[in-house]
């Protein structure tokens, strides 16, 4: 199935050629035809969303959930990073919830490592609060460490139906149900369409 990566399809949805659908009232939802997503939506007036239902709520945002919402955990008060071993392995002191292949960046947003390894000590042994780094890296006791995933970054907050986005802005992702908190009257939003991600087939 195509997606937006294909040039022309991009091209198309920016020009509405897939549908686009408006509404200025608190219902019914806007829905796309089956086999499509919203891909934007475009505020006319001030707008406050009551639903926003995404493909994948971890990586668009939504109402539900937190998108791109990776974890943080902090280095223990007793992390040794003066030992060489350690300088590999970081000790956080309670269960770790890195992932393999995560990237891990301080709090002030450097590059750290990528996560090589979890659940094992420099020894070997099975430990739930280590982790091992694909480099050497100076840790500091209590320090605040971000990770983000191939597929999903970190710092993301959910949306809620009190969140406004001004009038003339317009958001980009892929939806499949929308609907306003409130009749906006003059105004309104413009859902655009184009290619969803998921295939869908009788019986699923």
């Amino acid at each position: 199935m195509a997606t937006l990566a294909n040039q022309g399809v991009a091209s198309q949805v920016a020009f509405g050629q897939h549908g686009s659908a408006f509404s200025d009232a608190a219902s019914p939802l806007i829905i796309p035809p089956a086999g499509k997503a919203i891909v934007a939506i475009q505020c006319l007036g001030d707008t406050k969303l009551n639903l926003l239902v995404a493909e994948d709520s971890e990586r668009f945002i939504n109402i539900a959930s937190a998108a791109n919402n990776t974890t943080t955990d902090t280095s223990a008060s007793d992390h040794d990073s003066s030992d060489p071993l350690f300088n590999f392995f970081i000790d956080f002191g309670a269960v770790a919830t890195a992932l393999p292949g995560d990237f891990v960046y301080t709090n002030s947003g450097v590059f750290v490592a990528i996560v090589k390894n979890v659940g094992f000590d420099s020894s070997g042994v099975a430990n739930t609060h280590r982790i091992e780094l694909d480099r050497s890296s100076n840790i500091a006791n209590n320090q605040v460490l971000h990770f983000s995933g191939k597929q999903k970054g970190g710092g993301g907050l959910i949306i809620d139906n009190g969140t406004t986005f001004p009038k003339g802005i317009t958001i980009y992702g892929r939806w499949q149900a929308v609907s306003l908190n409130a009749a906006q009257g003059d105004d309104g939003i413009i859902c655009y369409f184009g290619p969803s991600a998921i295939k869908r087939e009788l019986g699923n």
